[in-house]
């Protein structure tokens, strides 16, 4: 079998009003107050990329990556030219080529991105040509013992605390709204946020907190003990990505709190940093950035050994199979991301497929693959064809 065609799209979602982006949240960007109350006055769009590869013998393989217009230039104009021809089976080799080639402008970022989108665009391509999900492929269940097919466990991104327990789910993870530069009301109002989810939620369901790369070491500490009273489970991403000893210190000076991060780390190689500092007790790839699911499979092996867990950004399809094959990892993220915060809907809207959760929990498909195809009423991009 080889690999015949590589497409770069972008999907066009539809344009619905999220909370995550309309409201207030903790941000790198709050010490510029002009960009500290919205995402979307700073952010601008980076959608999802997708990869599409096909092959000679008719199969067709579906990854999602990230990055947007640029990362569709480099799959189209740099790797796909490098993997047409090649056997989509040799994953190990062909992640390899991909990585030695974007050495000299990547490492990290945009061009990992674009190897994420095609690395799992292969995965599926492997599991239809085996006829196997992709957990399978990775070794089987070990989430969802006694279940076919296995059922993953999932944690609520959100802030409607109030809300998910109605909904099944006995695992929150709230969004924090201001840092540093919001002074002392600021953290007033960062404890009472967490008050008032952990009074939602009551006293036997997990609470998490997510700062999001807007806060610094000493206000993390402080804030850290305001909210220890609320038996706060893990706090996430507090401080910028690069600042490894200052997650170091906090994992130090903070027993009684797990330390997550890594959403916006790149590679095995960064992930070893995060582990070999000892960063972090709980790792958090996204599968879409982080050099997909060959890479991630390498931080779960380091991870496992070193006693520390790995909990996926975001959640997905990909990410489900990833957790069902992994004992390492206890959980799968689902973001609601729609509307208020309180509407169970699709991670990836313009793929067909994707399981919703049911009582907290999400149940695999068997379809060979990710299972998934392109939604037959999502529309795409594909910005860099010619």
């Amino acid at each position: 079998m080889k690999i015949v065609d590589i497409e770069a799209l972008i999907p066009e979602t539809p344009k619905r009003r999220s909370w995550l982006v309309a409201e207030r949240m903790a941000s790198p960007m709050g010490a510029y107050p002009e960009y500290a109350e919205t995402r979307t006055s700073w952010q601008g769009m980076v959608p999802r990329t997708l990869a599409r590869v096909t092959t000679d013998e008719g199969i067709v393989g579906i990854g999602v990556g990230g990055g947007g217009v640029p990362s569709c230039h480099i799959i189209e104009h740099h790797l796909k030219p490098l993997l047409v021809g090649r056997d989509p089976c040799d994953t190990e080799m062909l992640w390899d080529l991909m990585y030695r080639a974007t050495l000299p402008y990547g490492r990290k970022g945009l061009p990992i991105m674009a190897v994420s989108a095609i690395d799992n665009a292969l995965w599926d391509i492997k599991g239809k040509a085996a006829g196997v999900p992709v957990y399978v492929l990775l070794g089987g269940k070990a989430q969802g013992l006694g279940t076919q097919p296995p059922t993953v466990p999932l944690y609520a991104s959100g802030n409607r605390s109030e809300a998910y327990p109605t909904l099944g789910f006995t695992r929150n993870k709230v969004f924090m709204r201001f840092g540093p530069h919001d002074g002392p009301e600021g953290m007033r109002r960062n404890e009472t946020q967490v008050a008032e989810a952990r009074d939602a939620l009551g006293p036997d369901r997990l609470l998490m907190v997510d700062a999001w790369m807007g806060w610094d070491v000493p206000y993390a500490l402080a804030m850290a003990e305001r909210l220890r009273q609320y038996d706060v489970y893990w706090l996430e991403e507090p401080l910028f990505p690069d600042d490894y000893d200052g997650y170091a210190t906090l994992r130090r000076r903070l027993p009684w709190l797990h330390i997550a991060c890594g959403e916006h780390e790149y590679t095995h190689y960064g992930f070893h940093e995060l582990i070999k500092q000892e960063c972090a007790d709980i790792l958090q790839p996204d599968l879409a950035w982080c050099g997909g699911i060959t890479e991630a499979r390498r931080v779960a092996a380091m991870a496992e050994t070193h006693g520390v867990q790995v909990i996926p950004h975001i959640g997905g399809v990909m990410s489900y199979n990833f957790v069902a094959a992994h004992a390492v990892c206890p959980m799968a993220e689902f973001i609601f991301g729609s509307g208020d915060g309180t509407e169970i809907a699709p991670i990836h809207p313009f793929l067909l497929g994707e399981p919703l959760p049911q009582d907290g929990e999400v149940e695999l498909s068997n379809a060979p693959g990710w299972g998934v195809e392109l939604a037959p009423q999502a529309t795409f991009t594909r910005p860099h064809s010619t």
